[in-house]
């Protein structure tokens, strides 16, 4: 006998995800409770999840106002916030740059929902992710981000990153504020 899929399921699957993203943000939150108190290291390790958090929020928020599922900057397809279970594709942050160029490593318009595909096993797609950006910031957009990864480097230091601990917790804040 084939199996439907029901309103019910749909709500079980947005409630898991909705918890799966409750605990990461609350982990996430948690691991920098004193940031003072880590290395330059340390910082950028516990920067980038609540960093990645963010631009996933923002993006899903946009693309179908829930916290739930959004679309994939490159691809156009929608899949879920979080991971879930072993397998499957979910959102990741992707960046038009690439994150080991630190100039651009952290900048909001540099960093977009993209689909695990398309992030990691298609290299971020650029070309596509560059026409996201020029058509969503404006034209020349992608280009600034281009040349400033290639021009500048960039050595942050620890207030630098606990500063910016600070700003994308507070946006997480106001995203998780403005969804309830």
């Amino acid at each position: 006998m084939p199996k439907y899929i029901t309103i019910e399921s749909f709500e079980r699957t947005d409630n898991h995800i909705l918890d799966a993203l409750q605990k990461r943000i609350k982990a996430a939150f948690r691991r920098v409770a004193s940031p003072e108190k880590l290395s330059n290291k340390e910082l950028k390790k516990h920067l980038w999840p609540i960093v990645s958090l963010y631009i996933r929020m923002r993006d899903c928020i946009e693309t179908t106002e829930t916290l739930t599922h959004g679309k994939c900057c490159t691809c156009g397809k929608f899949f879920p916030i979080v991971k879930l279970g072993k397998s499957g594709n979910y959102l990741q942050a992707g960046h038009y740059q690439r994150s080991w160029k630190a100039s651009v490593k952290y900048i909001e318009n540099n960093i977009h929902a993209q689909c695990y595909a398309c992030n990691c096993k298609h290299h971020g797609l650029e070309e596509i992710h560059a026409r996201f950006i020029d058509d969503k910031y404006g034209k020349g957009t992608a280009k600034t981000l281009e040349n400033s990864a290639n021009m500048k480097t960039k050595k942050y230091a620890n207030f630098e990153l606990i500063e910016l601990i600070k700003y994308f917790k507070q946006k997480i804040e106001v995203l998780n504020e403005k969804i309830k």
